[in-house]
């Protein structure tokens, strides 16, 4: 498992800068298929199986009027060559376009993970929020 955990995390961090960047087209290659997605805040729960573009999609959505900036840390991965879960505790800031308003998150990603002939691929991701600061409501994370 050593010898993967530098393409994991590679693809766990690409996930994270396509987000900040709006490129969706790098989310969804960073994406098996289909990729089973599970949210989990203090206002509410959603859990839903999208395709790859379809997510993308989501996320260009709920992402359009922010400036956004997600960190990941403190890493611990567990598997095989085949398939990895990863855990990490994350922070995301977000600023409306016009830096008037924020909403920023606070808590863990569980990631689940296939090593495809395309490199490490994300199938399932595991997001449990556990504090917030600021106005939620400048982010539609269910959509």
């Amino acid at each position: 498992m050593e010898e993967h955990k530098e393409e994991i995390l590679e693809t766990i961090s690409r996930l994270c800068e396509a987000y900040d960047k709006k490129n969706f087209l790098v989310v969804k290659t960073c994406l098996t298929d289909q990729v089973d997605v599970h949210f989990v805040s203090p206002q509410k729960t959603k859990s839903n199986l999208y395709q790859a573009n379809e997510f993308a999609k989501s996320r260009e959505q709920a992402l359009k009027d922010l400036d956004t900036e997600h960190l990941h840390l403190n890493h611990r991965i567990k598997g095989d060559k085949k398939a990895a879960v990863c855990l990490c505790d994350f922070e995301t800031y977000r600023y409306s376009n016009s830096q008037t308003d924020y909403y920023h998150s606070f808590g863990q990603y569980e990631y689940e993970l296939l090593n495809t002939e395309e490199g490490w691929k994300i199938k399932t991701i595991r997001e449990k929020t556990t504090r917030t600061e600021g106005n939620h409501t400048i982010h539609n994370i269910y959509l």
